[in-house]
């Protein structure tokens, strides 16, 4: 499990239930959102029906 990120204050949902940063979020709380939804889309996995799993 990853931990909480410190820029998570930053953090928002938009309409379509996805993740997003805030436009005024610092640049370190944009890069670490960045890397932070990377290593999340790394553990992902799908089972034999399609639906999505975390490793």
């Amino acid at each position: 499990m990853l931990d909480s990120p410190r820029g998570f204050k930053y953090w928002d949902v938009d309409e379509h239930g996805k993740s997003i940063i805030a436009s005024d979020a610092p640049d370190w709380a944009k890069e670490e959102f960045d890397k932070y939804q990377e290593q999340l889309k790394a553990s992902e996995t799908a089972d034999e029906d399609g639906t999505m799993k975390s490793r």
